[in-house]
Order: C-alpha cells, then structure tokens, then sequence
C-alpha cells in the first residue's frame, strides 16, 4: 500500500482560518459582495410573501367567494412568482460572478508565487503535486463559492425567514415542528465530519496518482529503455487500488447522510400537517393560515437539506483550500522585495572566499572559491563532471543564493541586488534548452511588448536566421509544438542564442550551450556565440574546448576549486590539465 504521508500537509485548515484566508480575495470585490448580499435578502423576502400571499387569497377570495379579489390575487400572485425568479437568477448569477473573479485572483496569485519561489521548493516538489494545486485544487475552492459559501449563505437567510414568518403565525406550532431539528442536525454533522477525513486523504491519493502519471509521462524515455512497464504498471494499480477504497469508504459516509435528511423530511411535514390542524381547531387559526404555516413548513426542509449537504461539500473544498494555500504561503525569493539599486552596476564578477553545497546535501561542490572576473572579460570553464561549472550558474542567477559577501557583481553583493534587476543584468543559455509552444518570433521575444519588431528581424538577419529559415521555406512566423519537439538541437540553441542578442544583457553565461549540434548548424552557432560575448563580460562552459579557446582566460576546475587558471595558449603550452582534456578530445583544429 502507498505511504501517503509525504503528500500531507502540515497545516489543518479549519472554517474560521479559511476565512480569514479567502477574506483579501474577497475583500478587493466588496463591491460584488455588497450586491449579492442585497439580492439575497430581496429573494428571500418576496420568497415569504408568496405563502401569506396564497393564504390571504383562500381567506379572503375563495373562502368569501369574491371573484374579482381573486383574479387581482392571482394577477399579482403570477406577477411575484416572476419577480422571485428574477431575484433567484440575479443572485446566482452574480454569486457565480463573484466566485469566478475571486478564483481569477488565486490563479494569479499562484502564478505569481509559482514563479517566484526559490528553486530548492521544485526540487524537493513533483511536479504533479504542483500542477494538482494549481488546477484541481483551485477549482476545488471554487465549490466554495457555486455550492458552498453561495447556497449556505442563501439558504441560512432563507432558513431565517421561514422560521420567522412560521412564528409569525403560531410560536407553539413553530416549536412543535422545529423539536427535532437540532437532533437531526448534530447528526448531520456527525455524519459529514466522518466524510472529512475521508475526503482528505482522497485528495492526497489523488495527488500521490497524478505525481506518478507526470513523472512516468517525464521518464516514458527510460521506462521503454529499461522495459519497465510491468513494474509500472503494479505501482500504478496499487495507487489505483488506494484511491479506489477511500472513494468507496467516502461515499459509504456520503450516503448515510440521505436517510437522515429523508427522514427528518417526513417529521417536519407530519408534524406540520397534524398539529396545524389541531391547533387550527383550538386557536381559531383560519384555514389560510394553517395552509401558509404548512407552505412555509414545506420550504423549511429544504434549506435545512442544503446547510447539512454544503457542509459535507465544505470539507471537500477544505481540504483543497488546505493545500492551495499551503502553495500560496511558500516564501518567495527575498530578491524580489529588495529595493531598486539607483547607481549603476558595473559588470566585473568576483568570488571571495566563497563556498557552497546544496541544502540537505552533505557535499561541498565549491570550495573556497576566490577569483575576479573583469569588465568586458570572456572566461572559459572547464573540468570534470561535477566539478562545481553549473553551479557557477545556479549562483550567478542567484537561483541558489550563496552566503552573503561572497559573491560580487559589479562590485556590489549579489543577495542585495534585486532579482529583476540582476536576471536583467545577466543572462543565459543552457545545455537544457526550452522553447514554448507558439511560433519562432513569440520564442525569440517571450512575449514581451518592449521588444521592437524591427530588433528582432535585425538580430535574426546578422546571426543569420533569416537566410536559414528562407532555405527551409519557413519565417519567425513558423509554428513551434511543445517544447521545441519540430525543431533540431541545433536550431533550438540558435534561437537562444538570438533571444539573448535580442534582450542585449550586460553579462552572458553559455552553459555548455554549443553541445550537441549537427555540422549544418555549427557555423551559425559559431558566429553567434562570437556575437554574444563581443564586449561583454561572458562565462563560456563548455564539453567542445574548441569552442573556448577564443576567451580570454581558461579556469580549469576540480573538486569545487580552481587548480588551473591563464590564457588558452598558456595552459595549452605546458603540463597541465587543460592540456590534458585537449588530449583527450584530440582537437585537430587546435
């Protein structure tokens, strides 16, 4: 059986919480809110106006046999059912709107934190389990608001004003009627608050289900490699199997709360029916009014069905709640809420001292780390596997920020440069390269609306896009699919080279961004890369050493250190390990 308790979440949400949560979303729609409201009560009132309405008219028209009050009566009787529908419709409608727009809001908010969180929060997180809170779970609280919050709210009004207006009419009868109302309530509640935990821990098979599916759709390379689709297939029948018996255990609860509802049904209305005519008998009430008191006493049940119904719903959505704004709690970068540097940075990188491992790892990959990178300087880096060159990377991106005064761009600290100013500074391009779906000019300019269009086509023209697509018959306006799946390792790199061309940044870092591409391509790439670093403050890495030895400076590391440092030329010339790798690449160019 699965274990399931790395999918729970710490917090436990309860009412009063989530609605101090949901509150800043509601808040900014007071506006909406105070409408609704109106509405609601509107409803509610024309809703009790009807029953003494129809009692009025077999009093006083029936009864009396006065035929024109009667037709006046059912004028107007016609006329206040449309005018309640109207009300009903007007409320819903904008209690949906409500909810809509506070989901929008959410969202945004999820995007936003999502995008803004540090790294070490994806790689402790599957992504299923990130992608179920986003959409599921989002979606989830919005029942909230369409079945939850909406139909309570209405329906506790409603309540009210129907055991007002009973009481109106007969307090004792009213009493009589309502006796085993909070019993049947308190069993409602019984019932729902053992779907609670049910339901929660459906959700987080849910979750533990669709983490295994995106990770076997992610590894699908692997797994037909390797034949593993009969271990998979086992792992995926044993979630099934999980989520199969708490959706069953979840409905077994679900479904004792129909019997009760049922059957506090029947009590309201026979007690109704029975005691209004023997109280009609004794107190003298008109038969009009015993019919309006059992109208009401009608109407009663099924508000009452709703309130125990939309709790049940409650801790469906609860659960989810718990979950979204677990997300939504997640601390952001600090980065982003650093307040913008008024002098300008300049573009020199320095290292002191510094040294890193990454959390909840034992391994220091960069050691004591002391070096200068100087303004308008092209550094190549060099070594091993694991040797600490992508983490140079993650560092200077501040995706993993290092301990402070250790790390200096532009003579200034990096953790005291805001995020957006930095990632404006510097840019990069990686061995890993991702396009999004929409069309070769969307992937070169992101999106933005800053970019001219004439920029683009210019960077596309010098580095040679241009004329390559024209042999292909293709344009910019060419139709990539996800993830670049149409295009060639090469011309995905190309198209990342141009988008850093195009946004111009002050410092470049290529991460081993020339691997990979096929013989048609390697010129394009070359003049780009060329392109690139020309005066700018560049970090090429790179497996091809060919593609370095026009830097300025060579850093060969090893074990997270710099054990060799100097000019292509210099290293080359003599016994060292630079020279080493040259060997064993056996670079006839060089």
């Amino acid at each position: 059986m699965h274990n399931f308790a790395e999918d729970k979440e710490t917090t436990r949400l309860n009412y009063k919480q989530l609605f101090k949560k949901l509150s800043p979303f509601l808040v900014r729609r007071k506006g909406t809110l105070v409408w609704v409201t109106f509405l609601v009560l509107a409803a509610a009132l024309s809703g009790r106006v009807i029953p003494f309405f129809i009692g009025y008219t077999i009093d006083n028209a029936i009864v009396k046999k006065d035929w024109d009050l009667l037709l006046y009566c059912t004028i107007s009787y016609a006329l206040l059912e449309v005018l309640n529908a109207g009300l009903e419709f007007l409320q819903v409608y904008q209690f949906q709107k409500l909810g809509n727009q506070v989901l929008l809001d959410i969202r945004s908010k999820i995007l936003f934190v999502i995008q803004r969180i540090p790294m070490t929060y994806f790689n402790k997180t599957p992504t299923g389990r990130i992608v179920t809170r986003a959409t599921n779970d989002v979606s989830q609280i919005g029942e909230i608001f369409s079945d939850g919050v909406v139909k309570v709210f209405i329906q506790l009004i409603v309540l009210i004003s129907i055991v007002t207006s009973m009481a109106l009419i007969s307090v004792k009868l009213t009493l009589i009627c309502l006796a085993t109302a909070p019993v049947f309530f308190y069993l409602g509640i019984r019932v729902t608050n053992k779907i609670k935990d049910t339901l929660r821990v459906s959700k987080i098979a849910t979750s533990a289900l669709n983490s295994f599916i995106a990770e076997s759709l992610n590894g699908m390379k692997i797994i037909q490699m390797y034949q593993l689709s009969r271990p998979k297939m086992t792992q995926f029948e044993n979630l099934s199997a999980d989520l199969k018996r708490v959706s069953l255990q979840s409905t077994r609860n679900y479904a004792m709360m129909m019997p009760i509802l049922n059957l506090f049904n029947g009590l309201i209305l026979a007690s109704a029916l029975y005691f209004s005519g023997i109280l009609g008998q004794q107190d003298g009430i008109k038969v009009g009014l015993v019919i309006t008191f059992f109208l009401h006493a009608l109407d009663f049940v099924h508000p009452f069905r709703d309130i125990i119904e939309k709790y049940q719903q409650f801790q469906n959505s609860l659960t989810s709640a718990e979950r979204v704004f677990s997300l939504l709690e997640e601390p952001i970068e600090a980065g982003y809420n650093l307040p913008h540097v008024p002098q300008k940075l300049g573009n020199a990188i320095e290292f002191r001292n510094l040294s890193f491992k990454y959390q909840d790892t034992s391994n220091t990959v960069l050691k004591n780390l002391s070096l200068t990178i100087k303004d308008r300087q092209s550094v190549g880096v060099v070594g091993r596997t694991g040797a600490g060159k992508s983490t140079l990377v993650h560092l200077l991106l501040n995706l993993y920020p290092p301990t402070p005064n250790e790390l200096f761009v532009g003579g200034q600290a990096i953790e005291t440069i805001p995020l957006t100013q930095l990632r404006h500074k510097i840019n990069c391009v990686q061995q890993d390269l991702f396009l999004f779906k929409g069309t070769i000019f969307e992937n070169l300019t992101l999106g933005s609306s800053r970019i001219p269009e004439d920029r683009v086509y210019r960077v596309a023209d010098e580095i040679g896009i241009l004329d390559y697509l024209a042999k292909t018959q293709r344009t910019l306006a060419y139709p990539v699919e996800e993830s670049g799946a149409n295009l060639s390792t090469g011309e995905k790199q190309l198209i990342s080279f141009a988008r850093i061309l195009i946004f111009d940044p002050e410092i470049v870092i290529l991460d081993e961004a020339t691997s990979n591409i096929d013989s048609q391509m390697e010129q394009l790439l070359q003049t780009a890369s060329k392109k690139l670093i020309q005066n700018r403050t560049s970090i090429v890495i790179a497996h091809r050493l060919s593609t370095i030895f026009s830097c300025d400076r060579i850093l060969v590391l090893e074990n997270g250190r710099v054990i060799e440092d100097g000019s292509p030329q210099e290293l080359a010339a003599k016994d060292s390990e630079f020279k080493r790798m040259l060997n064993d690449q056996s670079y006839k160019e060089l």
